[in-house]
């Protein structure tokens, strides 16, 4: 687990979150993600010179350009709003260990070992700031978590989080296929007959793989790429599970 905050073992963790770690056997802690922005005073004095700047901007322009000037005016809304996102972000933080992670916001913390994650949802979002990622996860109790790219290298953390949930489940999910049963994930069923979406079913015997064009199901039909444009790959649950059940089927037909 590389690219974040690395630390040694236990070393810089807060003592509720090491003891969280103990009674829940968590292992060694691998690395801490930590938001970009974390003191609160550095993003208010950031908000307020970025809004003084516009202000002595907009003075200059004003005489100059109407229509530049009356843009202007609208500009520390935005960053006031990209301040109240920072502050609330300011004080999460991920706790990745060798067995599972611990999520914390404020003084709440929530551990999460590999093998209570029931579901897990990647939404994955291009702008002219770059790639940002949101994660969302379900324990196996029904606690929702959601963390993204507030934090540093998140991606890294998500790639980890998507890999064990497929060591865990993949498993699980061939020994259901072959014993007749349907996987679903979300809309899209995976049975004995093909793939389905609820609206098209696509028989093995014409299936190549599955890709992601703009984050968007596709299956490789006849040699022809098929887009599913109503099913987003943000919105199935343990989409790496899905992709790796399927490359299985296919590769265990040819």
């Amino acid at each position: 687990m590389a690219q974040a905050s690395i630390i040694a073992p236990y070393q810089k963790i807060p003592k509720a979150v090491y003891q969280q770690a103990i009674a829940h056997q968590l292992d060694e802690c691998k690395a801490i993600y930590t938001p970009r922005y974390s003191n609160p005073l550095l993003i208010i004095g950031m908000v307020l010179g970025m809004i003084v700047l516009d202000i002595v901007v907009w003075a200059v322009l004003a005489s100059i350009f109407d229509r530049i000037s009356y843009y202007l005016l609208f500009v520390p809304f935005i960053i006031i709003g990209y301040g109240i996102y920072g502050l609330i972000h300011s004080n999460e933080r991920v706790y990745a260990f060798g067995n599972g992670f611990i999520y914390a916001k404020g003084r709440r913390l929530v551990p999460v070992r590999w093998d209570q994650v029931g579901s897990v949802w990647r939404k994955i979002s291009q702008g002219r700031s770059g790639t940002s990622f949101v994660y969302t996860v379900c324990r196996n109790d029904g606690q929702m978590l959601k963390f993204g790219s507030p934090l540093r290298n998140v991606n890294v953390l998500g790639n980890e989080l998507q890999e064990q949930v497929n060591r865990l489940q993949l498993p699980r999910a061939i020994a259901a296929y072959y014993a007749g049963q349907p996987v679903t994930f979300g809309v899209v069923r995976v049975d004995g007959q093909g793939i389905n979406n609820g609206k098209e079913l696509i028989p093995w015997d014409q299936i190549g793989c599955i890709r992601l064009p703009q984050e968007v199901i596709a299956v490789e039909k006849n040699g022809r790429l098929l887009k599913w444009p109503s099913v987003k790959g943000a919105d199935v649950p343990n989409l790496v599970v899905f992709i790796r059940l399927v490359e299985h089927i296919v590769k265990g037909q040819q």
